[in-house]
């Protein structure tokens, strides 16, 4: 299936010190695909992705093979499993301690009763609450709830988990779409 991508040469370090290259495809061309909203409903269906379950396992599980995992990513534009994809609980802490350190637990976000981000934290000094308003059409008058920089990353985590999958049925549409894809950029 992937005879059509370009192949890259990465050297790699081994624990001994001892380099050796390793020629690998490369699946990262540039292989988005924009869907109308009746394309949407009419090729695909919502799949909500489990704790830990990864795109392989999606494609497996939907199709009987990991083999169209690709065709999953490239439906809902994701180019980094490690950011993009739906995270574990301990994959979420993890990103969050590394991306804010000791301010992990510290209130960080205000919010609506939607999830939707109203502003976030300017001042790291405790003795002040200064926040940065977001440019609203009209001002935000209703309930808020201030979360922590671990809330807020789990918040967006959860906005992965519904993810779109090609029907089986209009599966082949999709992967004669990226088969064209990487034979242009090839």
């Amino acid at each position: 299936m992937f005879e059509n991508h370009p192949l890259l040469i990465y050297t790699l370090q081994d624990e001994y010190g001892d380099k050796k290259d390793y020629i690998l495809t490369d699946l990262l061309i540039d292989s988005n695909i924009t869907l109308t909203n009746a394309d949407i409903v009419s090729l695909t269906n919502i799949y909500t992705v489990t704790q830990g379950e990864r795109p392989e396992q999606v494609s497996d599980t939907l199709y009987g093979t990991p083999e169209y995992y690709h065709i999953i990513l490239m439906i809902n534009n994701i180019h980094d499993v490690h950011t993009e994809w739906y995270l574990s609980e301990s994959q979420v802490r993890a990103f969050a301690e590394a991306k804010y350190g000791t301010a992990v637990d510290k209130n960080a976000y205000i919010i609506d009763d939607y999830g939707n981000t109203i502003s976030a934290l300017v001042s790291d000094d405790p003795r002040y609450t200064t926040f940065v308003l977001n440019t609203l059409p009209t001002p935000y008058t209703g309930n808020t709830t201030t979360i922590t920089n671990y809330d807020y990353e789990v918040m967006q985590n959860n906005k992965k988990q519904n993810i779109l999958v090609p029907k089986p049925d209009q599966l082949h549409i999709f992967a004669a779409y990226y088969k064209n894809k990487v034979i242009a950029n090839a």
